[in-house]
């Protein structure tokens, strides 16, 4: 035990020191470099794997019944000794990465010779050892088969032996079986012969219910050692600083030129000149180790995938991302050859086929314990492999074919969706997702897939996310025929019935429709910078897309399927179908839609105004609800042509909205000071203190509590009017119309009127700080209208709030005038 705590502290003080380096500078890369360029090639990388054997062998015992050999007889000792020793291979190989990466010129191209010359037979050990456990763990479950095959039939042969027996010669035997005991009266009742047969074990009675055997613990899954994960971490970086460095080279800069000189095809062709000899060079320097890491090592990691092991996952994931990196360099060498010449790379069909087989085979796994839930680091790799493979045969063909392109797209759409329902809770009303790693995979693998896509594997993928969002509408209007009135009194236990763990969870209905929201927004992002395939999909499926991304919004804010209208899974679901909206809506005539259609995404503030009930919506669904008008506005003109009383219905929404939310803080406010004085008084009685310092503490408190309160409200009040002044922005004379920008003008400044401690909805006003912040939008409005509607509107404003209306009427009109309105002077 000394010993291998002593070889854990050096491995400790290893790591710490690699780390140290980390970010390497000049004098450590060019000790790398020096030691790679050697004759006896002692680089650190050697060094390094070295180590990690030594250690793993004093990690090592035996276990079992020790005889034999197999790789399975032998675990580590303690989880935290490999996890350290783990760590020390990362910080390593990101060291030799760093400094490879780093080198330039020759230098460059020697340390990925000397790094392929070491590296490659320490992956192709681990590949050996990872197929040896493999036959190891086969044999070991053949034996098992075997043996439990043998005690079924020997069960079986007895059985048949104790049917052909007759009853009386069971009785017999039994009798004589049993031992003699002195004969004396025995009150208990003798037990029949069917009993007598029952307790016999030869040949229990049918009625009997014995006590099925417990089963025994199952064996964990094999496992590789520190060794082999250390190779494959290097074996990644390798691969990577070789991409790297040949990508860096496309970026440099000739310093003696201009630095906006405008000579785009200058710099592409020097470009080319750099980037294409050197990513062949680099191709052929790391030969013999992308064939290690891809057909050898990854082959045999993946087939021990299952379980998910800690050592067979990390060692699994940087094959993985070797690989991908491998094909980023393809890649590079095919777009950055010389125009009218032959690519000099051409990546290997059968690698780039057991690639893709490995990559999807291990996140076929969608259990509890399969690397997409329980090593999403792990995902994230295979998705770029599978990414980067796309993106070789876009650059060079063949083609994937459209069932294959439909496979790979699945793959995604399907590893996005398991993530999303794992994790089931979003945050900052936004639905649940991938971790950060796997989310940024799978949207670059989504944008990749989507470019080469037909309009049939488009339609097919809209039609997806439609049937997915009509599912789950159809069935919360079979479970709420009413809408947010139904089931109002409905029990917990009732509720539980029904198909829901607790009253009105609404988080398993947003998770679940987390990922055909996520490929709805693709798509429809795609439209904008997509070829022609993609313009023919939208335009076939963008009115039926928005109609039932209007039902999904709806659905959410009421009360049902998403839980309570206005809580955090309500909001996120229908903000995430109003931003698809907002950028269907904002193509314009690139994706025609009818007059029907824009009238209904024109009304829909109106239409989802009970999620709009708390003021932590005004960064998301209430920002959702303005960005969609002022882009209906800007885009959508014609349309809206005979539509514009539903906008500013929508606008008068939004605005009671703001009110409501004044009106509770100000009950809130109130309720919270009658507490206050309460608490305050009882302690007073309690406490034998003075009065008089007693309350100037708990005022202290209180004011430090109140204005942190009120800071908090007038800040998300302030975001909410500044996402109002771009719809009033919006809604000038050539768009709106004269007329309706005089409605527009009058709610607002009805908005404006209202009273600052008033706790009802109806008679409060939007507050000081919104209307600060809305002012911009105010301005523009009166930008619309003319002394005429000034004098209308103060004609109107006659009864109600006291003549207040006129009041602020007049003092908007004045500040108009006398900082906003241009009047020719200078």
């Amino acid at each position: 035990s000394t010993v291998l705590f002593a070889a854990v502290d050096v491995m400790a003080a290893a790591r710490r020191a690699v780390a140290r380096f980390a970010n390497v500078d000049e004098a450590s890369a060019s000790f790398v470099l020096a030691g790679s360029t050697s004759k006896t090639r002692a680089i650190f990388a050697d060094a390094s794997l070295e180590m990690t054997r030594r250690i793993e062998k004093l990690l090592k015992k035996k276990v079992g019944d020790g005889g034999g050999d197999s790789p399975l007889d032998s675990t580590l000792v303690d989880a935290d000794a490999r996890a350290r020793t783990c760590s020390f291979a990362y910080a390593t190989s990101s060291f030799v990465q760093a400094s490879v990466q780093r080198a330039r010129g020759d230098a460059f191209f020697a340390a990925l010779r000397a790094c392929d010359a070491s590296v490659t037979p320490a992956v192709r050990d681990a590949a050996d050892q990872a197929r040896a456990i493999l036959l190891a763990a086969i044999e070991r479950v053949e034996a098992r088969r075997a043996k439990k095959k043998a005690e079924r039939e020997a069960a079986e042969a007895a059985a048949n032996r104790a049917k052909m027996t007759p009853r009386s010669v069971k009785l017999r035997r039994r009798r004589e079986e049993a031992p003699r005991e002195p004969s004396r009266a025995d009150p208990s009742p003798k037990p029949s012969s069917d009993e007598a047969i029952a307790s016999d074990g030869s040949n229990p009675d049918r009625r009997a219910d014995p006590k099925p055997d417990a089963k025994p613990p199952r064996d964990p899954p094999p496992d590789v050692g520190p060794a082999t994960v250390a190779a494959l971490a290097l074996a990644e970086a390798v691969l990577t600083a070789a991409t790297n460095g040949v990508a860096s080279l496309g970026c440099e800069r000739d310093p003696n030129a201009m630095v906006n000189d405008g000579n785009d095809i200058k710099e592409r062709d020097d470009a080319v000149d750099r980037v294409g000899p050197a990513s062949t060079r680099a191709w052929s320097a790391v030969g013999s180790l992308r064939g290690a890491t891809i057909d050898k090592a990854t082959g045999a990691l993946a087939k021990l995938a299952r379980g998910s092991p800690p050592g067979v996952t990390d060692a699994l994931a940087s094959a993985l991302s070797g690989g991908a990196a491998s094909a980023g360099l393809a890649e590079l060498g095919i777009v950055y050859s010389k125009q009218g010449e032959p690519s000099r790379i051409v990546p290997e069909p059968d690698s780039i086929r057991r690639g893709l087989q490995y990559a999807c085979g291990v996140l076929r796994d969608c259990s509890e314990d399969g690397l997409i839930v329980k090593y999403p680091s792990g995902a994230a790799k295979a998705i770029d492999l599978i990414r980067s493979t796309v993106d070789v045969f876009s650059a060079n063909g063949p083609h994937l074919t459209p069932t294959a392109h439909a496979a790979l797209l699945a793959t995604v759409l399907s590893t996005y969706d398991v993530s999303a329902r794992h994790i089931k809770y979003g945050e900052d009303d936004r639905l649940p997702s991938p971790p950060r790693d796997l989310s940024v995979a799978l949207n670059r693998a989504m944008g990749s897939l989507l470019h080469g896509a037909g309009k049939r594997l488009l339609g097919a993928a809209y039609r997806y996310c439609i049937d997915q969002m009509r599912a789950h509408d159809s069935a919360h209007r079979s479970v709420y025929p009413f809408g947010r009135y139904a089931f109002a009194d409905m029990s917990e236990a009732r509720h539980k019935e029904l198909g829901f763990g607790t009253p009105y969870d609404g988080w398993e209905t947003a998770s679940s429709l987390a990922a055909p929201l996520w490929c709805m927004h693709s798509l429809v992002n795609h439209t904008g910078w997509g070829g022609k395939a993609a313009r023919l999909a939208a335009t076939e499926h963008a009115e039926y897309a928005c109609n039932t991304l209007m039902d999904c919004a709806k659905m959410a804010t009421e009360r049902g399927s998403c839980g309570e209208p206005g809580e955090s899974p309500s909001r996120a679901v229908a903000w995430a179908a109003v931003n698809a909206l907002t950028i269907v809506a904002g193509r314009g005539k690139g994706t025609p839609l009818s007059s029907r259609c824009c009238s209904r995404m024109a009304i829909l503030p109106q239409s989802i105004c009970e999620g709009l009930v708390s003021v932590d919506s005004g960064g998301s669904l209430f920002a959702g609800c303005c960005a969609l008008l002022s882009c209906l506005l800007r885009r959508r003109t014609v349309e809206l042509k005979r539509c514009s009383a539903m906008y500013t219905i929508s606008c008068q929404y939004l605005l009671d909205a703001m009110r409501r939310w004044n009106a509770r803080d100000i009950e809130e406010r109130r309720a919270r000071g009658d507490a206050t004085e309460q608490a305050k008084e009882a302690e007073i009685e309690a406490a034998a203190l003075s009065d008089d310092a007693l309350t100037r503490e708990w005022q202290r408190i209180t004011a430090i509590e109140e204005r942190e309160s009120a800071d908090a409200f007038a800040r998300k009040m302030r975001a909410a009017a500044t996402h109002m002044v771009p719809v009033y922005e919006s809604a000038n004379k050539g768009k709106l119309g004269m007329i309706y920008c005089q409605h527009l003008l009058a709610d607002a400044i009805t908005a404006c009127t209202g009273s600052a401690v008033a706790a009802k909805a109806a008679d409060a006003s939007i507050g000081a700080p919104a209307e600060r912040a809305l002012k911009p939008g105010i301005f523009a409005l009166m930008d619309s209208v003319g002394d005429r509607e000034f004098q209308q509107l103060h004609m109107a404003f006659v009864s109600g709030y006291g003549g207040a209306r006129r009041m602020i009427l007049r003092k908007f009109i004045d500040e108009y005038r006398r900082t906003h309105k241009f009047d020719g002077k200078i």
